[in-house]
């Protein structure tokens, strides 16, 4: 998948997702606006179905809140950076979830180190590296993650637009 970020303004912030598969591609535009309208996220779909002799399923999926509350926790770009509202995303993603998934919980500890709770931010990295193969690229990202919690630093990272 591909993901940019399509708008980065004072009141609303917006990814773009874009996959393809089989001859067909679909983008996805994930929207967070700031006062009354922020207690939604919003979603819109363009899809080019050409894949023959088979069906398309829409269903509401975790990762694009997972996603949103990734970036809203992790990115470089301060003015993109949301602690409330990533936290909040984290937890509700993390709750739908089941709590154990270990994306998902590596999102849940970055917001809370980005909200400045590094211990909490340890507490479930740890976690969420628990449910991971030890020789993953994921449980190497969380190893990194969870030292610099340790070390009183956010995780940040640096998104193309």
């Amino acid at each position: 998948a591909r993901i940019r970020i399509v708008e980065a303004g004072p009141v609303r912030v917006a990814i773009e997702i874009e996959r393809e598969t089989e001859g067909s591609k679909f983008v996805q535009t994930v929207r967070l606006s700031t006062g009354d309208a922020g207690n939604r996220v919003e979603f819109s779909n363009v899809i080019d179905w050409k894949t023959k002799e088979a069906n398309l399923k829409a269903t509401f999926p975790l990762a694009a809140a997972n996603n949103l509350a990734w970036l809203l926790a992790t990115n470089s770009d301060a003015s993109i950076r949301h602690r409330d509202r990533a936290l909040e995303l984290a937890t509700r993603a993390n709750q739908l979830s089941g709590g154990g998934n270990a994306t998902v919980l590596r999102t849940l500890a970055a917001a809370y180190a980005n909200a400045g709770q590094f211990s909490r931010a340890v507490e479930v990295g740890q976690l969420a590296l628990s449910l991971t193969d030890w020789e993953s690229p994921l449980a190497k990202a969380l190893q990194q993650e969870i030292a610099g919690y340790q070390a009183g630093l956010p995780y940040r990272e640096d998104v193309k637009q």
